[in-house]
């Protein structure tokens, strides 16, 4: 199953999965497409609750390697006024893109839900918050592709067995763009065969 879907992920960001002679691609960056990519703060251990609390903090076991995020692993959470003080640069909003800069394993990615109208997120985990022209479940799709994955980890740093991307990184990751319906096409297809 792990090498179907990966498959099915490499034909999509090569164009094969769906028909279209006169599909136009642009080459942009991240950041190009994204608002301010940025990555979450971790705050002292007293300021951290175990099962409730004002605010969801999403930690790098909560992400996943099929894009949807799984809160109900450990859920910790945070008081209003950490969230809007010391935590205030590591907001997230239901749509936000998570991926984890820290590994192994890189390539765990998922989309904010929207069961709280604000998360926060830890330090190992990068924040994309898609512009107009770019649809979130393509991103998180084309994030967890392995070839994505390999080009990230061949940048990152490698101390002791562990890979650290930096925002740099982050931001710089390139991605063939299609049209925004092309996308929704091309996500629909992805999901039409995964779910398989």
């Amino acid at each position: 199953l792990k090498i179907y879907r990966q498959a099915v992920l490499q034909r999509a960001f090569e164009g094969k999965l769906t028909k279209n002679e006169n599909r136009n691609m642009s080459l942009v960056r991240l950041e190009e497409v994204c608002d301010f990519i940025t990555k979450g703060t971790t705050p002292a251990k007293k300021d951290l609750f175990q099962g409730s609390g004002d605010l969801p903090f999403i930690k790098v076991y909560n992400l996943t390697f099929r894009g949807h995020l799984d809160f109900a692993i450990d859920p910790t959470f945070v008081s209003r006024t950490t969230h809007n003080t010391v935590l205030a640069r590591s907001k997230v909003l239901p749509g936000d893109v998570l991926m984890n800069i820290v590994g192994p394993p890189l390539g765990k990615v998922a989309i904010v839900p929207n069961r709280f109208p604000e998360w926060n997120i830890n330090q190992a985990i990068a924040r994309f918050r898609c512009k107009k022209v770019l649809f979130n479940k393509f991103l998180t799709h084309y994030l967890m592709s392995s070839t994505t994955v390999e080009k990230i980890k061949s940048k990152s740093k490698a101390t002791a067995g562990q890979f650290n991307l930096t925002l740099e990184i982050c931001r710089d990751i390139e991605l063939l763009l299609p049209s925004l319906s092309d996308q929704h096409q091309i996500v629909a297809e992805i999901e039409s065969r995964l779910s398989v």
